[in-house]
């Protein structure tokens, strides 16, 4: 069970530390292994199977060995493993022998955000591109955010690939200036791992039904995200811990529909605002299918709005979402709108990758990664309204046991 106390967790400082990753190409890894290379980390890896993020490791200094493990590097202070790596796997039995500390990546992730302002983007859907979003919008408004993202997102991560960045420490900028530095995490309910996350900010988007084979239920998963909204700190910053002296209370942000957010945000210390299409929510979002146009209202005034290069309800509510939270991060209202507009996406999340020449005519092919029943049919709409095509082919790969 997560407890409150992890907020108050002192920052855990791992420069000049020797880190091995076990599992280093999974999604997260990669990018956490980079981000603590660059805070001063000696990071070396290991993984069954080479591929094209750790070749890009490779690339970027970090050694990673290929194929049947080997012994651990003769000096090692710490093993982080993937969430797929089991208790029985030979380097983390070796560290066991040789008495080294060896943690989660979610544990480790905790560790990271000690010492930055975090905002901690969770839900069913949408985690990934709500963090990359914010993430590009903190970078385009002179942020400098750290961020890590579960996905390719070659706007934030640059030449070598993958999903992550490592900013300031310190805020360059804003009304918050010279606090700790932004750093942007996707928070993914799976094993529970997001309850050892310390935010400052948190995002809940949606709350569905989803990996059932560790929660059993929805109530169970709806009680999982309750616990992770208390691993906010006060709204009252007086007496606040997070690792640092930020001087921000803590603030979530819940979708007013479809996030059962009375279970949830019902008697939290923290500040709590709703955002969504209903006029009800403390945001509500205005969205142009045709135009691709999305905006703000703000206890029914006029906030912002912007344009979209992403289509559908979903990506509308998901940009709605980000720029709130780089508003309480301190950035201008017309600075997030102008790098929303620039947005290109997340490699596989409805992304277009071109057209092809077929007999009788030509096809746009798109690939998304979206498994669950909901995003298909979020996907599949977006698709019919942007495109308007005379025919749509969908090729599914069940991509989970369940």
């Amino acid at each position: 069970m997560p407890h409150a106390a992890n907020r108050d967790l002192p920052e855990l400082d791992l420069a000049g530390k020797s880190l091995h990753f076990v599992g280093i190409g999974g999604s997260g890894m990669n990018g956490l292994a980079r981000m603590l290379a660059r805070r001063g980390a000696r990071c070396t890896g290991s993984d069954s199977t080479a591929s094209d993020v750790t070749d890009a490791l490779v690339a970027g200094g970090i050694a990673v060995e290929i194929g049947a493990p080997g012994p651990l590097p003769d000096t090692c202070d710490m093993v982080i493993r993937s969430a797929a790596i089991r208790d029985d796997h030979p380097q983390v039995l070796e560290a066991d022998s040789r008495g080294i500390r060896h943690v989660t990546y979610a544990e480790a992730l905790g560790f990271a955000q000690g010492g930055r302002i975090t905002a901690s983007i969770a839900g069913t859907h949408g985690k990934s591109s709500t963090t990359a979003l914010l993430g590009h919008i903190l970078v385009k408004c002179g942020f400098d955010p750290s961020v890590i993202v579960g996905a390719n997102v070659p706007q934030i991560a640059g030449e070598h690939g993958g999903g992550s960045r490592t900013g300031s420490a310190r805020l360059p900028k804003g009304t918050h200036a010279g606090k700790p530095g932004a750093f942007i995490c996707e928070a993914c309910e799976f094993n529970r791992s997001f309850h050892r996350h310390r935010p400052t900010f948190a995002l809940i988007n949606n709350v569905e039904e989803d990996h059932l084979d560790c929660y059993g239920s929805l109530i169970e998963i709806v009680r999982s995200f309750r616990d992770f909204a208390e691993l906010l700190p006060p709204a009252d910053p007086i007496g606040l811990a997070t690792g640092v002296d930020a001087g921000l209370g803590g603030r979530l942000l819940i979708a007013h529909e479809g996030a059962h957010r009375r279970e949830i945000a019902a008697g939290l210390a923290c500040r709590v605002e709703t955002f969504g299409f209903s006029p009800s929510a403390d945001w509500q979002v205005v969205y142009d299918a045709r135009a691709s146009r999305a905006g703000l209202l703000k206890d029914g005034h006029w906030v912002v709005q912007w344009d979209l290069l992403l289509h559908g309800d979903h990506m509308a509510l998901n940009s709605a979402a980000a720029a709130i939270i780089a508003h309480w991060y301190g950035a201008e209202w017309d600075d997030i709108a102008e790098a929303i507009a620039t947005f290109r996406g997340v490699e596989r999340r409805m992304q277009r990758l071109g057209t092809r020449p077929v007999a009788g005519g030509e096809v746009t092919v798109y690939d998304d990664y979206g498994h669950h029943p909901t995003e298909c049919e979020r996907t599949l709409k977006a698709l019919r309204a942007a495109e308007q095509p005379k025919r749509l082919i969908c090729v599914f790969q069940p991509h989970q046991h369940s």
